[in-house]
């Protein structure tokens, strides 16, 4: 029951969930926080499937937020209610397996909660002050790209 609580806290909340997630962490088994049509959107991932999160160096890297959308991830560091100023935005990509993670949606966008994940790079986004970094499209080197 306590996780499905917190399914339900996750998804209609902003902000610093860094104690809830240290509970969280302390559950092998995060299943009980999907609602129905979020499991169906668990079945359909596969097994392993590549995954990235936009974050800042040495503040919220380990977060267990995750987003099969790679510009979703770019933009999120850049966005007025995630910007922290004088922080250096990081876009993560790694690895999930599926029974490693759940989905939670919300704002008709899929959340991978992942507890466990299977680094693979990491690049520092452009901090550079232009239109588009305002507008939540951050320029990316080009040798990010594939």
């Amino acid at each position: 029951m306590w996780l499905r609580l917190v399914g339900e806290f996750w998804t209609t909340t902003e902000g610093d969930k860094r104690e809830l997630v240290r509970l969280m962490r302390t559950y092998d088994d995060w299943a009980p926080m999907m609602l129905r049509h979020e499991s169906r959107a668990w079945s359909a991932l596969p097994e392993w499937f590549q995954s990235w999160r936009g974050c800042y160096q040495g503040f919220n890297e380990d977060g267990p937020s995750y987003t099969t959308d790679r510009d979703e991830a770019r933009d999120c560091p850049f966005l007025a209610r995630y910007r922290m100023a004088g922080m250096v935005p990081l876009l993560r990509s790694v690895w999930v397996n599926r029974a490693d993670c759940i989905v939670k949606m919300d704002r008709g966008k899929a959340e991978i909660l992942a507890r466990v994940v299977n680094e693979w790079d990491r690049m520092q986004l452009d901090r550079s002050v232009s239109l588009t970094a305002f507008a939540g499209t951050p320029n990316l080197p080009m040798s990010a790209w594939p």
